[in-house]
């Protein structure tokens, strides 16, 4: 398990803060064995040294692998207190609280030129005050862990932002099924929701059976897909390209296009590469769909491309534990949560998406 509790309370979990120093040492290690060690031995031919040269540079690669796989960050809880130590090499960091502590889990997402990165953030809440504890790049399951870890040996509850805002989780309910959470917090449920017009989601139901598909494809992606058709028509025959006339010693800009080069010198490259790309997308937009089954005893999700399978999961219902809708830049989300597997589904609106959240809610909580 990636997220690890000591005997004695030492809560660890992967960490990528020595990962820079790990891939420095690779690189220094096959570079001292392979090219240096040769020039070094035509330098000194006669120098027995020049033999040490490739061990050490296997020394220097194993090292860097274990820097890059072993390094950890570690937290302890002492008396009113988290002690946070990030990697082998990195200086201790204490963070005090006065007022009843709580741990917030929570989602942060970043714009890098056309995506966007999503991180997950794990506070200590005091009082008005608040202390990053964690802050990882898309491992939601990692963050989570260590959530409930930290909550369970502070003895506090997490707070964690949900569809309707913020809920808090008390800390003798973190480990309790959704079935067992609605119980005691009927409010889980949600008001209910009406099927919206038009839905995406096409539904089939039977006595203890449900069965829900819907397409990747959405109204957002079929525009930017024929955007793409059209940005990729319109390099084509747009002149980019310089053309030197009989008897002209300095060629004229912008004279040629694409299409002017396919048509006079027979090279259909670009039309090759972008009719490639163009296609790929189209058949990946147009033949993936994504199913649902939901049944008493576990719910199972499996992805399809033109009918063929290419992923699917399954959580049992006793493992189920957060059932919700997460809205980002790329639209909504639907999210069904356990300790060991996250299924998430991109659906094309949100208002469909929480019409699906609060079915299964109903579906599992009653």
């Amino acid at each position: 398990m990636s997220v690890v509790r000591s005997a004695s309370g030492v809560i660890s979990i992967p960490s990528e803060s020595n990962n820079d120093l790990g891939l420095f040492l690779v690189f220094c290690g096959l570079a001292l064995s392979f090219p240096a060690r040769a020039l070094l031995a035509t330098v000194y031919p006669d120098n027995n040294g020049v033999h040490y040269a490739a061990p050490a540079g296997f020394v220097l690669v194993i090292l860097g692998f274990l820097l890059m796989r072993y390094t950890r960050k570690r937290f302890w809880v002492e008396g009113q207190s988290v002690r946070v130590k990030d990697g082998w090499f990195g200086r201790s960091l204490r963070y005090n609280w006065q007022e009843p502590p709580m741990i917030r889990l929570r989602s942060q997402e970043e714009e890098r030129g056309s995506s966007a990165l999503e991180y997950w953030l794990v506070n200590l809440v005091d009082g008005k005050r608040q202390y990053v504890l964690d802050r990882r790049q898309g491992h939601q399951i990692e963050s989570r862990s260590l959530a409930e870890a930290l909550a369970k040996t502070i003895n506090c509850p997490v707070l964690e932002k949900a569809e309707a805002g913020e809920i808090t989780i008390p800390r003798e309910d973190l480990d309790l099924p959704f079935r067992e959470r609605v119980r005691r917090q009927p409010e889980l449920l949600g008001s209910e929701v009406s099927k919206p017009e038009p839905c995406s989601i096409e539904v089939s139901e039977s006595a203890d059976e449900q069965f829900y598909t819907w397409r990747l494809l959405s109204p957002a992606m079929l525009n930017e897909f024929f955007t793409l058709v059209c940005f990729v028509l319109l390099l084509a025959i747009v002149p980019i390209f310089p053309r030197l006339a009989p008897g002209q010693e300095v060629p004229d800009r912008f004279q040629l296009s694409f299409l002017d080069i396919a048509r006079n010198n027979h090279h259909f490259t670009y039309f090759y590469v972008t009719g490639g790309m163009v296609g790929l997308t189209a058949f990946f937009l147009f033949g993936y769909r994504k199913e649902l089954r939901v049944c008493p005893k576990r719910l199972a999700a499996q992805d399809r491309l033109w009918g063929i399978p290419v992923w699917s999961a399954a959580i049992p219902a006793d493992q189920l534990e957060e059932i919700w809708v997460r809205q980002s830049a790329r639209g909504a989300h639907l999210q069904l949560i356990s300790d060991a597997c996250i299924i998430s589904g991109r659906i094309s609106s949100s208002a469909v998406a929480s019409w699906l959240a609060w079915r299964l809610r109903h579906f599992y909580g009653t």
